[in-house]
This record gives C-alpha cells, structure tokens and sequence, in this order.
C-alpha cells in the first residue's frame, strides 16, 4: 500500500483537487501519461455495459492502464463482443472482488442486491485494501453501504466508498464526471487514485451528494438529448433536399463546432466567465435574418421549456430509482 501513495503524491501533488473542475490540459491528455496505474494493481467493473467500456477504454488510450490490468464481469457472453481488446472478460463477480484493488459498480441499479447475495455466496468479504466506485444511478452513499455492508465483517477496515456519474464521452476524452465521498480525507490513496482514472476521460467536478441526480440528468443523460437534436436537424436538412450522409455530417460537426466555441469563447473553465450562451446565439441571429426566424420557431414550439422538462423529468426518475433502491 506504501507503494501506491508514493504513486499518487507524485501525480497529484502539484494539483488543488478542490479548486474546481479538472481540465483535460492540467494532465496532460494530448501526450501520454508518463506513470501509470503499478503492475500490480487492476481495476475492475461488475458491468459491463457502456459506460464501463467508455471509462476502460479512457485508460488504455491515456496510457494510465495497460489491458492486463483492467478486469470486467457481466453475465451474457454479447458484453464481451463489445468489450475492448485484449482487456479481461469473465462471468465471475468475486474475481472482480479478488484481483482488483479499484472496484467500479456498473451494472444497472436493479441488479445490485443479485450481485451481493452472489458475492455473500461465494463467501467475498471487502476490506480496506479496496476502493468501491460506485455509478448506480440514484443510489446514495447511505444506500450503498447498507447494501455493501453484508461484505465488510469489519467496518473499522471498509473500503472507501465513493460515488460517480460520468458520462459516455469519456471514451474520447471529453467527459465530465461528478464525485462525491462521504468525508474521506484528501489525501487518501483511494480517493487521489479515483480522480485520477476519472480524468484521464475529462473532467472531474466534486459535488455534494445532493446534486447528485441533478448532476447526472444533464452530464449523464444530457448527450441523449443532442443526439435527438442531431437526429431531428439532419430530418429537417433532408426535408430541404440535402442526402441523408450529408445531412448528418453537417449535424455532427455543427454540434461539435458549437461546443467548441462555448468552450473556447464562453465559459472557459480556467477563468469562468459571466457571459450568457445567448450572447453567442445573439451573434449569428442578425435582424431580419434566417437564423431569427429559426430561432423564433423553436421557441414559438416551446423547445427551450422541453430541454428544461427534460432535465427535470430525468433528475426526478433518478430520485425515483434511489428510492426503489432503499426498499
């Protein structure tokens, strides 16, 4: 365990982890990364879904991890299609358990009791030589220790427990991801060591648990919206004439080009500004003009309140899903 501290101070030392959002930049994202995770310790999913290989696939592309030290679990055999190569695939929780020392829940809320009865079975116990990750939507720390605590026969020596919502574009480096922890120290190898792996996908905010859900209704499911958004402008270029491949190229890079220029002009998150994203609509609608007219129209459909119903109604079923966790 020495070993790992030495690790984490001499990566993070020279970082502030409370002083906001994480850049990309702050850690080097566009060259490798000169330390990685020791030979001896692995990271492990039970879950093998999306966001599993989004965060996996983040850490081989960085360089933090090699394939042989990241291990994932999940019971049909079609993850494993989808899963990177040549990363380690099992059907077998308690090996997650065993050989990972970072231990990522990502499987769907529903399926949390099942994996601990199976682990409780098999006679897994969780101490603390382990870090839990949990990205259970809408299952609190609460929650989540009262479910674990069936594996910690002692919890003078749990594992830390720390919760997450990141999202899909962590695969690319262009996440964000939301942390919270009940009270662990700053400086605990665990913790460092977690913000760590989350960032080599993007960002990382440190948040209260009670923003949570709301946290995860726009940067979990937020890049669904656009999607739809992509969908429908491609539907609207096509209705004009343009072919489909084309219509979709334009989307694609129209978003990309869009977000582009709120980063760079608009809210750069070295130096928060306090400009609004209509100054930068604002620049492209001249009076008169087409881009106003379209404008008018989406509002006049009431989009901008349907974005806001949308957030909404995902951070309420978020609530919804912790409560169902509880019983």
């Amino acid at each position: 365990m020495k070993g790992i501290v030495i690790f984490c101070v001499a990566l993070i030392a020279t970082k502030n982890t409370n002083a906001g959002p994480v850049k990309p930049s702050d850690m080097g994202m566009e060259d490798s990364v000169e330390h990685h995770v020791p030979m001896w310790s692995k990271v492990g999913f039970i879950g093998a879904g999306n966001m599993a290989q989004a965060v996996a696939t983040s850490l081989i592309r960085t360089g933090l991890c090699i394939p042989a030290q990241i291990i994932a679990s999940a019971p049909s055999e079609r993850f494993k299609f989808h899963w990177p190569e040549p990363m380690d695939f099992c059907h077998d929780n308690a090996r997650i358990i065993n050989e990972a020392e970072y231990i990522f829940l990502s499987m769907k809320p529903q399926y949390l009791d099942q994996a601990v009865q199976g682990l409780v079975n098999d006679k897994i116990v969780l101490n603390g030589s382990k870090a839990i990750v949990s990205m259970l939507v809408g299952v609190d720390l609460a929650t989540l220790k009262k479910k674990l605590s069936p594996l910690i026969p002692d919890p003078k020596n749990a594992p830390e427990i720390i919760r997450i919502m990141p999202n899909v574009a962590m695969k690319y480096g262009k996440g964000i991801t939301g942390l919270c922890h009940d009270n662990i120290k700053p400086d605990n190898e665990h913790l460092m060591m977690t913000q760590k792996i989350l960032e080599q996908g993007g960002i990382v905010e440190m948040i209260p648990e009670k923003l949570m859900n709301g946290f995860g209704a726009i940067a979990g499911s937020g890049a669904a919206y656009l999607f739809l958004v992509m969908d429908a402008m491609a539907d609207g270029a096509v209705k004009q004439g343009i072919p489909r491949d084309m219509a979709l190229r334009i989307a694609t890079q129209l978003l990309k080009g869009a977000g582009q220029l709120a980063h760079k002009d608009l809210i750069r998150l070295d130096h928060p500004a306090q400009a609004h994203p209509s100054v930068l609509k604002d620049s492209i609608c001249s009076p008169g003009g087409s881009s106003i007219a379209g404008i008018h129209a989406l509002e006049k459909a009431g989009v901008r309140c349907a974005f806001i119903d949308a957030i909404e109604a995902a951070k309420k079923r978020s609530d919804e899903i912790g409560q169902l966790a509880k019983e």
